[in-house]
């Protein structure tokens, strides 16, 4: 008896997917990775590299040559049929689309299946410095001064008066934060008479 050995065909775009089934939420500033898996058209797993992939985040669904507003990744070669993809860090929170696609022998570029990925990227950790007063009672400055380490506003006051204020945060990229649990400390110190 002869052994025989079938290698997998050329890779299909619409074949070749993430190894990801599902794309989880991301944080602003950090980088992010992914993988994609080579398949030929009848779903057999590629077993050397090879290929061109490009990979880039946009705000848009749509695909377009040389997308101008894309932050694109870097597509590392594993040479196994299987690729790393690198994105750099975004800096501003939202939802964004990842973008894959197999560019053929031609250099014809083909989004690869459930092209493209569709991605929430949440604010950072909050600054001390992008910390500012949103609403409040009777206070004169807007955005506050960095000090030291932390934020210094002044207000104006009656003795006796109770003043009230909210404070807004936002991460290194001044993306405001809109869920809770970062611990403020108010010091009130000194008094100016007007």
């Amino acid at each position: 008896p002869l052994v025989l050995f079938v290698d997998p065909g050329a890779t299909h775009p619409l074949s070749t997917h993430l190894k990801e089934s599902v794309l989880a939420n991301a944080v602003v500033g950090s980088e992010t990775f992914f993988s994609i898996i080579a398949k030929d058209v009848n779903e057999n797993h590629r077993l050397v590299g090879g290929d061109i992939f490009t990979a880039y985040f946009s705000k848009e669904t749509e695909w377009k040559l040389e997308d101008q507003s894309a932050d694109y990744c870097k597509v590392m070669d594993s040479l196994n049929g299987s690729y790393i993809i690198a994105c750099p860090k975004i800096s501003q929170s939202g939802q964004y689309h990842l973008h894959a696609l197999l560019e053929d022998i031609n250099g014809i570029q083909t989004p690869i299946r459930d092209s493209p990925y569709m991605m929430d990227f949440f604010p950072g950790v909050a600054m001390a410095n992008e910390t500012y007063i949103l609403t409040g009672e009777s206070y004169r400055s807007t955005r506050g001064r960095v000090h030291n380490n932390g934020t210094k506003w002044s207000f104006a006051s009656g003795v006796g008066n109770l003043r009230e204020f909210q404070l807004a945060t936002a991460d290194e990229s001044g993306n405001r934060l809109f869920k809770g649990g970062n611990n403020f400390i108010a010091h009130i110190s000194g008094v100016d008479l007007i």
